[in-house]
């Protein structure tokens, strides 16, 4: 049998808590989201759809993302939202 791969944007748990926290992340660091997008290379609306959950971020934009919000990658994909805004800047 072939061995089938996890994606996180099937597993609606996971997306939300992805999409809480990059909200959280972006309110906490303060980072304008126009500007953030410049530097991703999206559109504003894309970020706003990551926020809510609507669009996944690849793993190339969860990389930038967490780089422009200096924080680790790992800090985005996590369960808790609350993780994110305790290990900001470690």
């Amino acid at each position: 049998k072939k061995k089938q791969s996890y994606s996180y944007e099937k597993d609606g748990k996971l997306r939300k808590a992805v999409a809480r926290n990059i909200s959280h992340a972006i309110e906490a660091a303060r980072v304008p989201v126009k500007a953030m997008a410049h530097k991703l290379g999206v559109v504003e609306s894309t970020i706003s759809q990551w926020q809510t959950g609507k669009r996944c971020p690849t793993i190339e934009n969860i990389q930038c993302l967490a780089q422009c919000l200096e924080i680790k990658p790992c800090q985005l994909l996590r369960g808790e939202s609350e993780s994110c805004l305790q290990d900001r800047g470690s």
